[in-house]
């Protein structure tokens, strides 16, 4: 092998390891990037199950309320902390 031969094997050996460092880290932070989505997805679609479970929670109360007198007067206390005639609340100490 002469020097010339010598210098473009190094050279091409160089820019070989250069692209695969560039294309090693480009790749890692496509991952990285794409693990931190994935998290924010999974965030999202676990509030987004709560809410519907709220909701659902919500509209069966809300026919609670409406279709049941007794129920109607047990959320008022409870919520308004309103008492019935003649009633008199008692405070615990």
């Amino acid at each position: 092998m002469d020097a010339a031969e010598n210098y473009s094997f190094f050279f091409y050996t160089a820019l070989l390891f250069l692209v695969m460092v560039f294309l090693l880290t480009t790749t890692l932070t496509a991952h990285l990037k794409n693990s931190k989505m994935e998290n924010y997805y999974q965030g999202l679609v676990d509030e987004t199950k709560q809410i519907k479970e709220d909701c659902t929670r919500l509209e069966k109360e809300k026919r609670a309320i409406l279709s049941d007198p007794f129920y109607l007067e047990m959320y008022i206390r409870r919520t308004l902390r309103m008492q019935g005639d003649g009633e008199i609340i008692l405070k615990s100490k």
